[in-house]
């Protein structure tokens, strides 16, 4: 893609917005995750709990998003969020 196609895609302002919501939206999920960490360790967890809780949660979503999305193509995002 050349310098003008960057632009041309840059121009559509409903791209930036996406792309700046999301880029927000990813920076304050990961921000949390430290917190996660140490807040659930406060609550008695040892480190080998936590570890497993961040992988059930990490398996979790990689596992989720590709069959979630095709169920969100197929039958409408609403009826598969509700």
């Amino acid at each position: 893609m050349s310098l003008q196609g960057v632009r041309e895609f840059l121009d559509n302002r409903n791209i930036v917005i996406v792309m700046l919501t999301q880029t927000l939206s990813m920076f304050l999920a990961w921000l949390w995750w430290p917190y996660k960490s140490l807040f659930i360790l406060e609550l008695g967890a040892t480190n080998e709990i936590l570890g497993l809780l961040v992988m059930v949660e990490t398996l979790g979503g990689m596992f989720f998003q590709i069959p979630g999305g095709v169920l969100a193509d197929r039958y409408g995002r609403k009826r598969v969020i509700i």
